[in-house]
Parts: C-alpha cells; structure tokens; sequence
C-alpha cells in the first residue's frame, strides 16, 4: 500500500477515534444525568451513574490512547485500544437501551453512534498488517 493512502487512513482512523470519544462523553453525560435524576426515587440508580463514569472514563481514556498510538506508528496498539473502548461502549448502550430503556428514543439513529471507534480500531490494524506486508 502507498505511503499517501496509509497516511490517509491514519488520518481517517484518528479522526473516527476522537468522533467516538465526544460520542461517548455526550453519551455518558446522557446517561448519568438520567440515572441521578432517578436516584431520588432509587439508590442503584446512584450506583449506576457511578459505573457509567467510570466506564466512560475508561472507554475515552482508552480511545485517545488509541489514536495517540496509531499517531505515533504503533497502528496494532492504537486499533486493539479502540476496538476494546468501541466493546465498553456498546455493553453500555445495549444495556441502557435493551434492559433499562433509557436511550430507545434514539431508535436507529443510536446504534449509529456504537459505529466510529470499532471502525477505527479496525482501520488501525488494518494499517498495521498493511505495514507489516510492505516491511
């Protein structure tokens, strides 16, 4: 693969990585506001909230880590970061929307935000084996 179209989709996998990190952020937000305004009527709602900020913590913590690795030419790294975030994010979203409902008003419209960090990922090891074949 050209040198021109590795960087392109090294740029493309980078920009998906922080596009899935504002999702996440504003996707957390969403559902912590939701589950502290429940919280008054009950407490596992508070301890919900309280996993979601950490699992959105570490799903942002881990994205950004992804794209600063495929940034600096370790794509493989970088891709497995931003598939495991895009995994958190979608045990989270399916579990909000299948078993609590929170977020079904989205419809279709929200599974497309589960999207940009898996394709990332994979856009990053595919950088990687495409390094790896021209080496």
């Amino acid at each position: 693969m050209s040198e021109t179209k590795l960087k392109t989709l090294k740029l493309v996998s980078i920009l998906l990585g922080f596009l899935s990190a504002v999702n996440m952020v504003l996707l957390g937000i969403y559902i912590i506001n939701y589950c502290l305004t429940l919280a008054f009527l009950l407490s596992r709602f508070l301890i919900n909230a309280t996993y979601v900020g950490f699992a959105t913590a570490i799903s942002v913590a881990l994205i950004i880590f992804g794209c600063y690795s495929i940034y600096k030419d370790h794509a493989l790294r970088g891709g497995l970061c931003n598939v495991i975030a895009g995994i958190i994010t979608m045990g989270l979203y399916l579990y909000y929307t299948l078993d609590l409902s929170i977020l079904q008003q989205f419809g279709l419209l929200g599974y497309s935000l589960l999207l940009p960090a898996p394709i990332s990922g994979i856009i990053g090891i595919i950088i990687s084996k495409a390094k790896k074949n021209d080496a």
